[in-house]
């Protein structure tokens, strides 16, 4: 636990988890009498000469989550400061990240399988209508609830249309999940979070990432190259008509409508 004990009118409980850029705490807010999480940026890096920029990425991850309303999306309360800190107050969701659960579970049922994609998808198709592309879907930014709902989380590498939709992109996400345009900094659109849920979908059915690698430059090369095994390879349960979905969603030319690979 960090030695922070209260955040403005917030009292720290504990640690939830740290990234690469932020630390989350769980909090209690006495106003409103309710459990939240807290996110913070990592202190160190402000330190440096990226410091504008870092502080300019979070501010847009708390707007981003301001646009975006939905019960598949982790609610964002508000954007505050004490001090020097800046923090962004959202929703504390009770349960495990979907990378947790597949280190936790076997098998996934394809009924359990549809129902998480289908919540991913609707997710998207909120943060996307409210011109919001996340370029982070992955198995660790999606939070599973007791009750089935699965809540999407971290916009913290998230573009917001600034009206200009082919905005070139950047190298920004997580390499196994990363849509070649991602990688190659080409336009980015909300097509680069429907290949980043095929990704999750091909591992959710067999186990495996569609794409990896010993280093990132194997992981590059497999991405933007390489076509993975058919679901139905590796799990004799998946259907050739589900194959053709992942692989829609796979497609490495976005301009192909991701169709299926021949």
């Amino acid at each position: 636990m960090s030695k922070i004990i209260r955040l403005g009118k917030y009292q720290v409980s504990s640690l939830i988890g740290k990234g690469s850029m932020g630390v989350v705490y769980k909090a209690y807010d006495p106003d409103m009498q309710r459990v939240v999480a807290i996110k913070t940026l990592r202190m160190e890096l402000l330190e440096d000469n990226n410091k504008q920029i870092l502080l300019s990425r979070f501010r847009s991850e708390a707007i981003a989550y301001g646009r975006c309303l939905h019960p598949n999306i982790v609610t964002c309360y508000s954007c505050d400061q004490d001090g020097e800190i800046i923090f962004i107050v959202l929703e504390y969701v009770e349960g495990n990240s979907l990378k947790e659960y597949l280190s936790q579970v076997k098998t996934i049922s394809l009924s359990e399988t549809v129902s998480i994609i289908k919540q991913i998808l609707d997710a998207l198709a909120c943060a996307h209508d409210q011109g919001v592309i996340h370029r982070d879907i992955k198995p660790a930014n999606v939070l599973m609830m007791k009750n089935g709902r699965v809540k999407v989380t971290d916009f913290g590498v998230a573009r917001i249309d600034t009206g200009n939709a082919t905005q070139t992109g950047c190298p920004i996400g997580s390499p196994n999940y990363m849509s070649p345009e991602q990688f190659s900094g080409d336009p980015i659109d909300c097509r680069a979070d429907i290949f980043s849920t095929g990704a999750v979908l091909y591992e959710l059915l067999t186990g495996e990432k569609p794409f990896s690698g010993n280093d990132l430059r194997e992981t590059l090369h497999n991405v933007l190259l390489s076509n993975p095994k058919a679901p139905s390879f590796l799990n004799s349960q998946v259907s050739k008509e589900l194959d053709k979905v992942v692989f829609k969603a796979l497609q490495k030319d976005k301009n192909k409508l991701r169709r299926h690979a021949p």
